[in-house]
């Protein structure tokens, strides 16, 4: 590398070792400011996760309290098939609520079956066969006086595994009591675990 600095006199090699130092201070300067940018970009993004995160998306998430009182009902549901009780189911149904079944048959064939409320009531008869549906885990969003469960289930009759689903329930809630307007469910004997 050759230098300038012999070649020039004494006040141009001056100028140009602060040209040199000016040029470096700049290019310091302007990587300074796109490296605080970027961070400052960093940040925001990390800080506006953080409070979705932290606050969930408005009006649509249930702190633990009221998720168990929006399970109520529907726990009481599976409750009332495990006892046989067709009035335990009733109760937790507002009396213009509608009832869904989507089945689908061993042979692969389809069928959906509206129900009322006191025809659903009325298909659990007391009888000596022990019914138990075990629910996953539930997914609530809720705004306001209306929430949505989706969970899904595995129903055994007498300890064998009979078949399979997915529940779906919309609730109302009336007088500080949440009470199921919609309850529909999949039905099928395969793919169930």
């Amino acid at each position: 590398m050759i230098s300038l600095s012999h070649a020039l006199p004494n006040d141009e090699t001056q100028d140009i070792r602060c040209l040199r130092t000016q040029a470096l201070t700049m290019k310091n300067i302007f990587l300074d400011r796109r490296r605080r940018t970027r961070n400052i970009v960093k940040f925001t993004m990390q800080f506006a996760v953080l409070l979705v995160l932290a606050a969930g998306l408005p009006g649509m998430t249930a702190d633990d309290s009221e998720r168990a009182s929006i399970m109520a009902p529907v726990r009481a549901i599976i409750a009332g098939i495990a006892a046989h009780e067709s009035a335990a189911l009733a109760a937790q149904l507002r009396p213009d609520a509608d009832i869904t079944v989507a089945a689908e048959r061993p042979d692969g064939s389809h069928a959906i079956r509206h129900l009322t409320p006191a025809e659903f009531s009325g298909s659990v008869r007391p009888g000596p066969e022990r019914l138990e549906a075990r629910l996953g885990e539930p997914v609530i969003q809720v705004d306001g006086d209306i929430a949505v469960v989706w969970v899904s289930y595995l129903f055994f009759r007498d300890d064998q595994l009979d078949h399979c689903g997915v529940n779906h329930f919309d609730l109302i809630r009336e007088n500080q009591e949440w009470k199921i307007q919609n309850v529909t469910w999949s039905s099928r004997t395969t793919g169930c675990r």
